[in-house]
């Protein structure tokens, strides 16, 4: 499992463990089509770098109101499934990245899968960030990244995105192990430019999951 939030010099990289500079540069191109237009990334349309990557298969997801945009791809080369989302690109995005300002003090709450409970909640987060990732939720995007890691059960699961993007890959890193019971060696995170996320209980539950020096990196 591999947590990377900024692709750049820091003090910090004492504590990373197992960075692929490979895995992370293609990491960005996955995150930077997903601000291509949807019609080109569902035809991996790009004459750019991005084209390079050669998927086997693509499908995005999105909300014409809040503009939220994800994407999921297999990468047969690298043994991948890959979770991508958009970062700010216009005016919804904004208000999104504004929403509830700089407070982390909003539960985030998702349909549970099992044990009863009717919801799953992730306390506490940045508002606009978990609306932004549980419409991309209800559209279909996180069961289809299910269906893709079942029928592939040897490959693992990389999740990235850019800024707001981001944001919204941890809470997708997360709930991929809290709600959908993956193994957290399944799952690997790259995030570029990734804003604060949650407060110190979100970050303690994410250590829960996710041994804690990489944890501590994403908050």
């Amino acid at each position: 499992m591999i947590f990377i939030p900024f692709i750049s010099p820091s003090p910090l990289l004492q504590w990373q463990i197992d960075y692929d500079k490979t895995l992370a540069k293609r990491a960005s191109l996955w995150s930077s089509a997903a601000y291509g237009d949807p019609s080109d990334v569902n035809s991996w349309n790009f004459v750019d770098t991005c084209a390079a990557l050669n998927p086997t298969y693509v499908q995005s997801f999105s909300n014409s109101f809040t503009k939220s945009f994800g994407y999921t791809a297999v990468d047969t080369k690298f043994k991948q499934v890959i979770l991508a989302f958009s970062g700010s690109k216009d005016l919804p995005n904004f208000i999104t990245d504004l929403k509830s300002g700089l407070r982390y003090d909003y539960t985030c709450e998702l349909p549970n899968l099992g044990d009863g409970q009717s919801v799953v909640t992730y306390s506490y987060v940045h508002h606009g960030f978990c609306d932004y990732y549980k419409t991309l939720v209800e559209a279909g995007l996180m069961a289809e990244v299910m269906k893709l890691a079942d029928d592939n059960p040897e490959f693992s699961v990389l999740v990235t995105g850019h800024s707001l993007g981001g944001a919204v890959a941890v809470l997708a890193a997360v709930d991929l192990v809290k709600r959908f019971k993956f193994d957290t060696n399944r799952i690997q995170l790259y995030t570029f430019g990734c804003p604060r996320v949650g407060d110190g209980n979100f970050l303690g539950e994410t250590k829960t999951y996710y041994y804690p020096p990489a944890a501590a990196l994403l908050l």
